[in-house]
């Protein structure tokens, strides 16, 4: 594939602390055991996926995926790097509830 021919992967995080009446993405409250079993899936998921296809923009979103720890994310970013080609330079970016921002986990994402 060309440069022009890279893709964006978006992962839904489907969990909320709250559901918001005008969300209409798939989305629940969020059950700690739901979320283990979901990423386990996921993570499944995206190692069976197409090798080699080049990815420069990887898109957390839902749901809230500020929920997730950063030991979480970082798990599924090293998931998409083995299956897929990601752009050294790719941009990762994770929607955030400011309500599940802290200084820690904003360092932790960001490494």
């Amino acid at each position: 594939m060309t440069s022009d021919n890279k893709l964006g992967l978006y992962i839904h995080i489907p969990f909320c602390d709250s559901i918001c009446n005008y969300c209409n993405f798939n989305r629940g409250l969020f059950d700690s055991d739901l979320k283990v079993r979901y990423l386990k899936a996921l993570n499944k998921e995206i190692c069976n996926s197409s090798e080699g296809v080049e990815i420069d923009t990887l898109y957390f979103g839902g749901g809230t995926p500020s929920l997730l720890t950063p030991e979480e994310v970082s798990q599924l970013v090293i998931s998409c790097k083995n299956s897929f080609s990601v752009d050294p330079v790719a941009e990762i970016t994770l929607e955030a509830n400011p309500d599940s921002v802290t200084s820690s986990r904003l360092r932790g994402w960001l490494d």
